[in-house]
């Protein structure tokens, strides 16, 4: 059985608010070649983004999607007015994976966001990216990555995927 449920509580309630969403609303329409799966591409980068509350006025969200045995969960919390969040992803089933991204507004002036992706691999925490967004007047953005091949090379030199 195919299900995608989300879970929020608002600022302020204690109260959990659960809506089921059909698979129709959270992916992206397939080509007549592709076939549905677990990891066919969402409509919304954030699952922030199916619900109808401001992220501003969340404090803790959970997206599951289950597809039979297989699964993505998204655990978000979210603080300072909705700028700053972290996401936990958590897929089982098909494979294991374990991922942290951590997201800072560090500059409201400047609109300048700052990323941090973890992977849990072998009982060790690898950051996988780390970098600064800046979002221009017309709407592009501006990436600043700081250097993690140190500890990328360290990993794959031991002849293992993150």
């Amino acid at each position: 059985m195919n299900k995608i449920t989300i879970e929020y509580i608002r600022i302020g309630s204690d109260k959990i608010i659960t809506k089921n969403i059909p698979i129709k609303e959270y992916f992206d329409p397939l080509n007549e070649d592709e076939v549905l799966e677990i990891t066919s591409s969402p409509i919304h980068a954030q699952p922030y983004l199916y619900i109808t509350s401001n992220k501003a006025d969340l404090v803790f969200l959970n997206l599951k999607i289950l597809f039979g045995k297989d699964c993505i969960e998204f655990k978000q919390t979210f603080w300072n007015d909705g700028d700053n969040m972290v996401t936990e992803r958590i897929e089982s089933g098909f494979r294991t994976y374990h991922e942290l991204i951590i997201s800072s507004k560090i500059d409201k002036k400047g609109n300048t966001d700052e990323i941090i992706r973890l992977v849990f691999k072998d009982e060790k925490i690898f950051p996988v990216y780390h970098g600064f967004i800046k979002e221009n007047k017309d709407g592009s953005d501006n990436e600043k990555q700081i250097n993690l091949n140190a500890i990328l090379d360290h990993y794959k030199a031991h002849k293992q995927d993150l």
